[in-house]
């Protein structure tokens, strides 16, 4: 999956793969707009923030390099959730650099946290650990994987 700058990351699992309807912010600029959840961190000039927390006149991270003024915040409902987990911890949507994390961990800790999946997706194990995790308990989904 495209992360940024060009560079590609393998994706090691979802946390969320859902086609239920959400509340998102949509984050305007004259290069596109960027659809996310109001708790989903994305990449700005100023640093990392909660889309929530993203003002007209930030800059916002492209894809392929290169910052795109916010020109106006709105909101949107709209049918379905999906948060692909990276190995590099981005992730570039609608042409934007977001984190795969949000609010809920600091995007730093998330990713030491995470590290444990990485590695075991690294070693060649091909399974959605982080979504079993998520849905089952630590020692229930383990139970489950094959390496």
């Amino acid at each position: 999956m495209l992360t940024a700058n060009g560079q590609y990351s393998e994706v090691y699992g979802f946390s969320h793969a859902t086609d239920e309807l959400y509340r998102f912010v949509t984050l305007h600029t004259a290069s596109g707009t960027l659809t996310l959840t109001a708790g989903h961190h994305v990449y700005t000039d100023r640093g990392v923030f909660a889309a929530r927390d993203v003002q007209p006149g930030d800059k916002l991270v492209l894809g392929q390099g290169g910052l795109a003024r916010v020109e106006r915040v709105g909101n949107a409902v709209q049918r379905g959730l999906y948060n692909p987990h990276t190995v590099l911890g981005t992730i570039v949507v609608e042409g934007f650099v977001t984190s795969t994390y949000t609010e809920h961990v600091d995007y730093r800790m998330a990713q030491a946290a995470l590290a444990p999946f990485r590695a075991l997706f690294a070693c060649g194990a091909r399974f959605d650990a982080l979504t079993s995790v998520l849905e089952k308990g630590l020692y229930d989904a383990a139970q489950t994987w094959v390496v």
